[in-house]
């Protein structure tokens, strides 16, 4: 199987990497790709294709990998209930973070980079500060089983879902606010905040949108073409 990462005249084809199970993320610029396999992080340089480092250091298969938005580290999520961090230059393991009772499944940084969440099957949502790997925040709810997270553009809120088919807003500076967008009758394939912060659209598996009012939690028109507008905006 291949897929492609294109920026302007430029594209890079990734073999046997965007295949389920497996997830891809790229560096703010575009010029690095990180993906794992199994127990091991693939990081290349998305010019050339070439593996530039295959991190590893986890125990159980990895779930999740992000990327800094400076691009300067790798976060990664796995099944061995630990979040670990990598420097993307040297290969180096910088910091394993330990909390969660069972598999991570997913893991973010901020917009500012200086904090990473994780979502785990354990029900909680943790928050980690990048620069000493101290637990920050914890949320936790009867959320069944988190899958991905997506933070409003001014980091002020984390949108989270998983197979339940709603939607979480978490005001992550009171750690106190938590909206329950209800009402999709089809899994959630992804979600996606408006530029403005004031709408997060989600997309079933069909291309199919809803759209909802941050704010109110109102549904709101949604629209097929913002999604994808918004979904591959560049950074």
């Amino acid at each position: 199987m291949k897929s492609a990462i294109e920026k302007n005249s430029w594209s890079v084809e990734l073999q046997d990497l965007a295949t389920p199970g497996r997830s891809l993320a790229c560096s703010p610029d575009y010029q690095l790709v990180a993906s794992h396999s199994g127990k091991t992080i693939i990081l290349l340089d998305s010019k050339t294709g070439r593996k530039l480092h295959a991190l590893q250091g986890h125990s159980e298969h990895i779930n999740s990998v992000n990327i800094s938005p400076e691009g300067q580290i790798v976060a990664s999520g796995s099944d061995d209930r630990t979040v670990r961090l990598w420097n993307v230059n040297t290969g180096e393991e910088l910091k394993t973070l330990q909390g969660h009772s069972d598999n991570v499944g997913s893991v973010i940084f901020f917009p500012d980079g200086q904090t990473v969440a994780s979502v785990s099957d354990d029900e909680t949502v943790k928050l980690w500060c990048v620069a000493t790997g101290k637990e920050l925040r914890t949320l936790q709810g009867d959320f069944s089983y988190l899958t991905e997270m997506v933070f409003s553009p001014d980091g002020q809120t984390l949108a989270f879902f998983g197979i339940s088919r709603n939607i979480y807003l978490w005001d992550v500076n009171s750690g106190q606010d938590i909206r329950t967008l209800k009402g999709h009758s089809e899994y959630i394939n992804s979600i996606v905040f408006s530029p403005d912060n004031q709408t997060v659209t989600s997309r079933f598996d069909d291309g199919s949108v809803m759209a909802w009012n941050v704010k109110t939690c109102e549904q709101v028109p949604a629209y097929r073409d913002d999604f994808e507008r918004y979904f591959k905006k560049d950074p």
